[in-house]
């Protein structure tokens, strides 16, 4: 993958082998991942395109990608009729379990007394990653011009939707969550 894709794959732990990426599969659908996340280090595309790889820095952007990243990747490793049981591991990993594990009120999960912050998409819809598509602030992506299954359609937080079919809607609304 190197080969083809350069220092915009250059992350920390790295991109193993094929068979190592399948055992991770396995690990967590056997269900010992705690926590799934984008690492996301969006440096500015002069940081990360040199010339030698070892002083281009280590990391990529993906908070926008990673959903669609993790969806693409289970229904390749286990198939499209899989992908109830991938979802509800995916949204167990990255949203119930993390509030647990640092105690976040009023996250995690859909229940009455809980931020209402959701996101609604089809797992079946596919969209090629572009430039002009993304938010971060570095403007690339590793994922760009690749196909990618369940591009969010919308998101709310706390309740109030932020985002509709490819625009931010309304001024940041983030505050911080003591634990």
């Amino acid at each position: 993958d190197y080969k083809k894709y350069g220092n915009k794959i250059k992350v920390s732990p790295a991109i193993r082998s094929p068979k190592d990426q399948q055992q991770l599969w396995q690990i967590f659908r056997n269900g010992q991942v705690d926590v799934l996340c984008s690492e996301h280090t969006p440096h500015e595309w002069e940081t990360k395109n040199q010339p030698d790889m070892w002083k281009a820095q280590s990391g990529t952007p993906g908070v926008q990608e990673t959903l669609p990243a993790v969806i693409t990747g289970w229904m390749k490793q286990f198939g499209k009729n899989k992908i109830e049981e991938g979802l509800m591991k995916i949204a167990f990993c990255s949203s119930e379990n993390p509030a647990k594990i640092f105690s976040f009120k009023g996250k995690g999960g859909i229940k009455v007394g809980n931020d209402a912050d959701l996101i609604i998409l089809d797992p079946n819809s596919i969209w090629e990653v572009k430039k002009s598509d993304l938010f971060s602030k570095c403007g690339w992506s590793a994922y760009e011009g690749m196909k990618l299954n369940g591009r969010p359609s919308m998101t709310f937080l706390r309740g109030e939707l932020v985002y509709n079919n490819g625009k931010i809607i309304g001024d940041a609304m983030g505050r911080w969550i003591n634990h």
